[in-house]
Order: C-alpha cells, then sequence, then structure tokens
C-alpha cells in the first residue's frame, strides 16, 4: 500500500511520537512533496510514460536517476541499461499502476513479515507497522545501506533473509505454523 493511501496521522497521536518516529514522518513527508511525481505518474499514467521510457534513453535515464540518485553510476547504468536493452522500460512503471489499483486490506496482514531498515532509506512507524501487520517476526535495523540495499549492503540484506527464512523454516518443522 502506498503512503498516499494511508490514513493521515492524528496531530494528537504524532504529538506523542518519540523524535524517531518524528523523524521518520519528517522524512516521508519529505519524499511525499519533492519525490512523490515518480510514484504518482507511473501510477496514473504508466502507458503514456511507458512511451516516453522506450523512445529516450537519456529520458530514461533521467527519469530513473531522481529516485535512484543514491546508486552509484556502474550500478544506476547497468539497471537503466537492462531496461532499455530489453525493451522493459515501458512496462515497468505498471507495477505502479496495478499496485494503485488494489483494495486495500480490511485488516491486519497475517502473513509473516520481517523488516529490514536502512539508514538512507524511508523509515517505517513502528506502532503503524504493527497496526497493519499482525506477524512482523523481525524488525533489524542497519547502520548502512538505503532503498538499493541489494547494491548497498547486500551482506546486510542476505543475513536478514537467511534469518527470516531460517526462522520460518524452524516454525514451520516445529509445527508452529500459521
Amino acid at each position: 500500500m502506498s503512503v498516499e493511501q494511508h490514513p493521515p496521522v492524528d496531530p494528537a497521536e504524532a504529538a506523542g511520537f518519540g523524535p524517531a518516529d518524528r523523524a521518520s514522518l519528517a522524512g516521508l513527508r519529505w519524499f511525499q512533496r519533492r519525490m512523490g511525481s515518480y510514484q504518482h505518474v507511473q501510477a496514473q499514467q504508466p502507458q503514456t510514460l511507458g512511451y516516453a521510457l522506450h523512445d529516450s534513453p537519456v529520458g530514461l535515464l533521467a527519469w530513473n536517476s531522481q529516485v535512484m540518485g543514491d546508486l552509484d553510476p556502474d550500478t544506476l547504468l547497468t539497471h537503466v541499461s537492462i531496461h532499455w536493452f530489453s525493451g522493459t522500460a515501458g512496462c515497468a512503471p505498471r507495477i505502479y499502476a496495478e499496485h494503485e489499483r488494489q483494495e486495500p486490506p480490511s485488516g491486519p496482514t497475517t502473513v509473516p513479515l520481517a523488516l529490514a531498515q536502512f539508514p538512507d532509506d524511508a523509515h517505517a512507524i513502528r506502532r503503524y507497522a504493527e497496526r497493519d501487520h499482525a506477524a512482523i517476526v523481525s524488525w533489524r535495523e542497519h547502520d548502512r545501506g538505503g532503498h538499493y540495499a541489494a547494491h548497498q549492503a547486500p551482506d546486510l540484506l542476505v543475513a536478514d533473509l537467511r534469518r527470516f527464512f531460517g526462522g520460518l523454516r524452524e516454525r514451520w518443522a516445529g509445527g508452529q505454523a500459521r
């Protein structure tokens, strides 16, 4: 669910936030104000955008670099090149449109979930995460990495994935599956 689909934060509730949650909320609001067009255009006009991205490698690079600026140049160029040479630049934005069209869940999710939070990415507000997801089995905050953790801190991401799925395997083997 996109940030925009969540109910607005009640100012009275936000007044009780600790420093970390206030910083997380400020970061989310900053992103919405300064970078939200990326998500909105891809969600609302993916086909129109797709034609432009498919038509110009410079346009594709410019569009992607506005939100992938924290990647090193080689990784950014590799990402853009894969879309360009495979001809998938035009269809890649559709995931945002499909996500936007989903009905919001009627209650908390119950599928086991893990969160790996990296300092150079949006930060979750734990009370809202726990409200929306009833089965958070792992919550780890890391000291490096960002939205593209697979490139920026692969060792941390892989360790989290192994820990999460290993824990699920143990729960299933022990007959504790939900």
